[in-house]
């Protein structure tokens, strides 16, 4: 039987996607292998036996949440094989256990669960994952090794780990969207062009503001007229700055 990371979502199909788009995104960090590995490794913890029994239990439910009651804890699952690769597998380890609550912390502050400490007390939910089944190529993708982060300096790192985190959320909720809700999903990337909304903002804008029959509605007429100047003076002063 299949595993599901989604009711009716097939678990290594969703790895596999959501590492190639995340991967994809990365491309500009020069991060596709790290964004990569994290895609595959994100939901490793749902192999574990104890979530594939929920999963099945709540059926058309919305699982992608992990406060829900009764969810077993899985982003833990891929940070811990992460970190147990070395200093680089500690950095992915991040964005992996944050996926679903946003990027932990290294030490206890008292705002949350500090990953330090996640890592420490959940160490048995990995090997639980792993008697349910991880595939041998899904564990062992990090074998080619990671390049080294592209950063300068080691101030720069806390920006690329938040860009990479920010790579993993896209490409989860993008492919766990395309799986359980294809009418939305249809409707990304068919937005109209920036020049058309921009037009029909300024056509409601116009409408909007047509009528100025009380002291609110004048004052908020000025207000607007005085916003709309300023945008035309900046304009016109960047415009002098390159040469227009």
């Amino acid at each position: 039987m299949d595993k599901l990371a989604h009711p009716g979502h097939v678990l290594e199909d969703h790895l596999r996607s959501v590492a190639e788009r995340a991967s994809a995104f990365a491309t500009s960090l020069d991060a596709s292998d790290w964004a990569g590995l994290a895609g595959l490794w994100h939901d490793m913890g749902k192999y574990r036996p104890g979530f594939q029994r929920y999963i099945r239990a709540v059926g058309g439910g919305d699982a992608h949440l992990e406060t829900l009651p009764g969810k077993v804890k899985h982003a833990i699952v891929g940070a811990l094989h992460a970190a147990s690769l070395g200093a680089y597998g500690r950095l992915l380890a991040y964005p992996i256990a944050g996926h679903h609550a946003g990027l932990p912390d290294w030490y206890p502050d008292g705002a949350g669960a500090a990953l330090s400490q996640e890592l420490a007390n959940e160490g048995a939910a990995l090997a639980d994952a792993l008697s349910g089944g991880i595939p041998n190529e899904i564990l062992s993708a990090a074998n080619a090794g990671l390049s080294r982060p592209p950063i300068r300096k080691p101030e720069e790192l806390h920006l690329w780990l938040r860009m990479l985190f920010s790579c993993l959320v896209d490409a989860d909720f993008l492919d766990t969207e395309a799986a359980l809700d294809e009418n939305r999903a249809g409707h990304r990337g068919g937005y109209c062009a920036i020049v058309l909304l921009r037009t029909i903002y300024e056509q409601f804008m116009a409408a909007r503001f047509a009528v100025a029959d009380t002291p609110v509605k004048k004052l908020r007429n000025e207000i607007w007229a005085a916003c709309l100047a300023a945008q035309g003076g900046r304009q016109e002063a960047q415009g002098r700055r390159c040469g227009g």
